[in-house]
């Protein structure tokens, strides 16, 4: 009886304790935000010069319980053409399963995938607007791209002057100490002093709702 219950035992660590070999991926070892600059990029469709934009992005990890792992992507950015104006009008919020293999979600029309060694892939249609997504997350810097082209419903609207929107994320990876990154000057990718916790609403990107959420931003 005793020899049955330590092998039990034995068989509840070999489950709940993965083996080496399938360790989480780096972008989801630790809970450190990826945070930097937001270039947009907005096409017109009478074929003039492209319309650009700037500002600060970032990318989060949320863990919900279990697998589930909630993707939080955010942007700020003024005067995008074709885009309400306003805090978070560039970002979206996933919520997804990880895994040794990777991340991945399907929500509504959308389905985005990060692979093992973070590789991102992904796209769908929402409201006739169709999305690409590509890029890739490390374990110091990751990039995001994010191409929409505005479907038929945005013909009547604000982004009917506008073929293709793109966003690209550059993002560097800063270690947190509670809430708060330690204190250092910006290098490479922009200049970001500080980065605190603060709420945003922000689209689930499957299904347009809107979560209050908190998002990794740069303070002076």
């Amino acid at each position: 009886m005793a020899l049955l219950q330590r092998l039990s035992g034995l068989a509840l660590v070999v489950l709940f304790f993965p083996a080496c070999g399938e360790a989480e991926p780096a972008f989801l070892a630790t809970d450190d935000p990826y945070v930097g600059t937001l270039d947009v990029r907005a096409t017109p469709s009478n074929g003039r010069p492209a319309m650009r934009a700037s500002g600060e992005g970032s990318i989060a990890f949320k863990r919900m319980g279990g697998d589930r792992v909630q993707l939080i992507v955010h942007g700020e950015v003024a005067g995008v053409p074709g885009q309400a104006s306003g805090a978070g009008n560039a970002g979206f919020i996933a919520e997804g399963r990880a895994g040794p293999d990777g991340w991945r979600a399907q929500t509504g029309g959308i389905h985005i995938d990060i692979d093992a060694q973070g590789r991102i892939t992904g796209g769908g249609t929402v409201q006739q607007d169709r999305y690409m997504l590509s890029g890739r997350l490390m374990g110091s810097q990751g990039t995001l791209v994010v191409a929409i082209e505005p479907g038929a419903a945005a013909a009547a609207g604000p982004s009917a002057e506008i073929s293709s929107f793109r966003f690209t994320y550059a993002l560097e990876r800063r270690q947190m100490r509670g809430d708060r990154a330690p204190t250092a000057a910006g290098r490479g990718r922009g200049s970001c002093p500080h980065v605190v916790y603060q709420p945003r609403m922000i689209a689930n990107i499957g299904d347009g709702a809107m979560s209050t959420v908190q998002v990794p931003v740069c303070t002076p």
